[in-house]
């Protein structure tokens, strides 16, 4: 039994060493790219459930992005802000991805009890979010 349970923990090992990294949201900060490590919009289950609902049921799923869409960040006034979200699909037709942005009237109504003036503010975080520097 001891020699199954090692088998079985280093075949998950060997799994799991083999995983795909996952993109990150992206940042803005002072005009720098940054790649969030985090997604902000999972930390709030509710929240990440309506906007599943309305993202398009064709867009692009990998095993670099499972959730099928990128939040676009920034810092206004020391607070950060949902500017907007990108999906893909892939279009048969002319063999390429597709970027598409939600429309921000969509994006109003799933955060809308976040907006603050123009801004989506994410005042449902209450922890720090790591980031990385890109190109």
């Amino acid at each position: 039994m001891k020699k199954i349970l090692t088998c079985i923990q280093f075949l998950l090992l060997a799994i799991a060493s083999n995983a795909t990294g996952q993109e990150g949201d992206i940042i803005y900060i002072d005009g720098t790219r940054w790649e969030l490590l985090g997604r902000p919009v999972s930390r709030d289950s509710v929240l990440y459930h309506h906007l599943k609902a309305v993202l398009p049921s064709n867009r692009s799923i990998s095993t670099a992005n499972w959730d099928g869409f990128t939040a676009y960040w920034s810092i206004v006034q020391d607070v950060l802000c949902l500017d907007s979200i990108r999906c893909e699909h892939y279009d048969a037709n002319c063999r390429e991805y597709i970027g598409e942005r939600i429309p921000n009237d969509t994006l109003l109504h799933v955060f809308k009890n976040y907006v603050d003036g123009k801004h989506i503010v994410a005042n449902w975080l209450t922890g720090d979010i790591r980031e990385r520097h890109t190109n």
